[in-house]
């Protein structure tokens, strides 16, 4: 998502670590993020010294979830492992099946209208409680719940490229967002909701085959999806789909005080 203003500006990117001014602004906190994927005690000790002066007060870390060594650092250090995050890729995309958004005799694919942001807003509330924001207890869940509000409300306004969602009897049950890479002819799938209601009736798997038939269209050659490595559901989605996993890797969070030291 396309970052807004923020309080904390002045706060300064180095070589180790850079500010993140869309989530600094949305949890209203100063948020940073570590540049590279391995730690040392030496670095994480200059990042300390980094994330004090500006008084950052969560740390974002992303490592490759083979690298012991770093992990083992990480863990010392005070980080704490919130999500695996998994990437899984699709290549090539299979052609087009030509079925119009139509599965069966009820259920339809469509693209989003305006007036289904509230229904997909609401859509959102149970479906993303594997992330690592809801299970860093250090952010509040009524903030979790609206940062997928705000995602999903902002993919329907032009942060994705397309929004198709599923509908039954004119009653709109779920959501998938898509999102190009016009440079690499490549794509990718950012959010997938179903209401909770009408999972394990094969809605899931409609929405992202409608999803590969636009990729497809527009001639893309690769699509990724990142989930996570709990969500056992949605990794099958995805297997079902064609997907392959090509890597995982871990997302750590440092909580810092700043009262006479980290947190």
């Amino acid at each position: 998502m396309s970052a807004q203003a923020s309080p904390y500006a002045e706060i300064l990117s180095t070589p180790l670590c850079e500010p993140l001014a869309w989530d600094t602004n949305f949890w209203q906190i100063p948020i940073a993020r570590i540049h590279d994927q391995t730690l040392t005690v030496a670095s994480t000790l200059a990042i300390d010294r980094w994330a004090a002066h500006y008084r950052v007060r969560c740390l974002y870390f992303l490592s490759q979830l083979s690298d012991y060594a770093t992990r083992q650092v990480a863990e010392a250090r005070d980080f704490q492992a919130m999500d695996i995050r998994t990437t899984m890729l699709l290549s090539p995309v299979p052609e087009l099946l030509g079925n119009n958004g139509q599965y069966g005799r009820a259920l339809l694919i469509r693209p989003v209208r305006c007036g289904d942001i509230p229904l997909l807003r609401r859509i959102t509330h149970d479906c993303f409680q594997d992330t690592r924001f809801y299970a860093d207890q250090n952010f509040p869940r009524e903030g979790c719940r609206s940062l997928y509000e705000t995602w999903i409300t902002r993919s329907c306004s032009g942060y994705a490229d397309a929004v198709l969602v599923a509908e039954i009897a004119n009653t709109v049950l779920g959501f998938i967002t898509c999102h190009l890479t016009p440079e690499t002819a490549n794509g990718a799938i950012g959010l997938v909701g179903v209401s909770a209601q009408a999972r394990k009736q094969g809605i899931g798997h409609a929405l992202v085959q409608q999803a590969l038939e636009w990729f497809a269209s527009r001639d893309v050659r690769e699509i990724s999806v990142v989930t996570q490595g709990r969500n056992i559901a949605a990794r099958y989605l995805y297997q079902r789909g064609g997907f392959r996993v090509s890597a995982e890797q871990i997302w750590f969070h440092k909580w810092y005080t700043h009262q006479g030291g980290q947190g």
